[in-house]
Parts: C-alpha cells; structure tokens; sequence
C-alpha cells in the first residue's frame, strides 16, 4: 500500500527575536525583563525569546517553567556573554534581532514605535534610547533613513548592543569576540558600517536596570554595522534599573 506523504511547512519566521543572555540574576528581575518584552504588541508568531543561561550556579529552568511555551531555554558552561550571545544567534530565526539584558525592561509604549517603524520602513537597523527614570516624556521625531559610514561620522554611537534592533540577514559571519571584555565595542561599529539604518527619533524603548544584584549593572557603549539605519528618535524604549 502506498502511503501519501503529506508535506510539512517550516513555521513562519518571527519578526523580532529576543536574546537575554543571564548569569545568577535574580529571579524577580528576569520576569520582569520577559513579562517586559511578552507585553510588546507582537502576536506569538510574531516574537522568538531565547534565554542563555550562562552556566549560573542555580540552573533557573524550574523558575521559568511558566513560560516554558513563550520562550527557549538555552543552558550553557559559564563562558561569557559573548559566548552565550553566539549560542542564540545560532539558534535565532526572527527577521530582525534585539539583545536585551537581563536586569532592564523594554517599555510596550515605547517600543511599539520600534516595531511600526521596522513593519513600515524595515530598516537594517533601528537604534533607540534608555532611561533610568520611571518617570519620562513620551516624544516621537522620526528621522529620515540615513546609511552607516554617514552616521558614524557625524554622530557619537552608544556601544551596547542593546541600544538598536537590527536586520538578522546582515550578520553572515559576524559573531562577538569571545574572551574580549566590552566586546559590545568591537561587534557594533562592524555591524553598522555598510548599512543603511533609520536614525533615533528622542523616544526612550527601554528601562535600564543598574541593579544592585546584577552581575551586569556595569555597561559600556558598542557600535555597529548596518545598511539602513533607522532612529526612532532620542525615544527611550528601555528602562534600566537605578543602583
């Protein structure tokens, strides 16, 4: 008897993929940054979260079981964030990416603007702002699309890579060195240069956590390589933590 072979298709591809490399964070502070980005206004198709655990000394799996059906659990020997970056990279399928750090959350707000404008314009690159404050103005200045080399000589970058979302296809090769501290900085100017990319509007996406239980909560700037840069504005769309 012949058997009919039914073809399978390949799940669609996120639009954004999430990467939170973690290393003994606490446990409060984790969910938050996920129940931060799982708040975005993106349907579940629409976003891929990779958690790396980076060999911490408590395996956080048992806390994250939760949300064990909105996110994948990378566990890994502790070999930095660089290392634990790669690791999800290599497993990301989304169109475009965004490193977010463990201790800050994106603001659903803000970061809505990021996802109009990456539907609307698509970008290689959208940078953004962060904020500290809990308490900050909500402005939106679009500005138009420019290309990497202008912008980098014009402008002084933000280093972390959690300052921009930018198109997954630009990669190739490009990984963070692993072993180099503030690797941010060598693995940004390279994504940028032959991009093109929207500038900031003054919008802030994110709250950025100086938290005093992090073992992160000190960041350095990174550049990056892009061929459309797009700036949602000086919008902050992150919010970090205050020590």
């Amino acid at each position: 008897m012949l058997h009919q072979q039914t073809s399978v298709e390949n799940p669609p591809r996120p639009l954004i993929s999430f990467i939170i490399p973690c290393y003994n964070e606490p446990r409060e502070m984790l969910t938050d940054c996920i129940e931060s980005i799982l708040s975005l206004p993106l349907r579940s198709e629409e976003r891929e979260v990779i958690v790396v655990d980076d060999g911490s000394t408590t395996p956080i799996a048992t806390f994250l079981a939760p949300y064990s059906e909105a996110l994948q659990l990378l566990r890994q020997d502790n070999l930095g964030l660089a290392a634990a970056r790669n690791a999800a990279l290599e497993c990301a399928r989304g169109t475009y990416v965004q490193f977010v750090d463990s201790d800050d959350r994106l603001i659903p707000s803000q970061y809505s603007h990021v996802i109009r404008e990456i539907k609307n314009r698509r970008p290689d690159i959208l940078l953004f702002g962060w904020t500290r404050s809990e308490h900050f103005r909500e402005c939106s200045v679009c500005r138009p699309m420019t290309d990497g080399v202008s912008h980098l000589l014009k402008n002084n970058i933000q280093g972390s890579a959690c300052h921009y979302v930018f198109r997954f296809d630009l990669l190739g090769s490009l990984r963070f060195p692993v072993g180099l501290f503030h690797e941010d900085e060598a693995f940004t100017p390279l994504l940028f240069v032959p991009k093109h990319f929207c500038p900031p509007t003054s919008r802030l996406i994110s709250i950025a956590a100086a938290h005093p239980q992090s073992p992160r909560a000190v960041r350095v700037p990174i550049s990056k390589r892009a061929s459309t840069i797009c700036w949602p504005s000086s919008r902050a769309c992150a919010m970090r933590r205050a020590i």
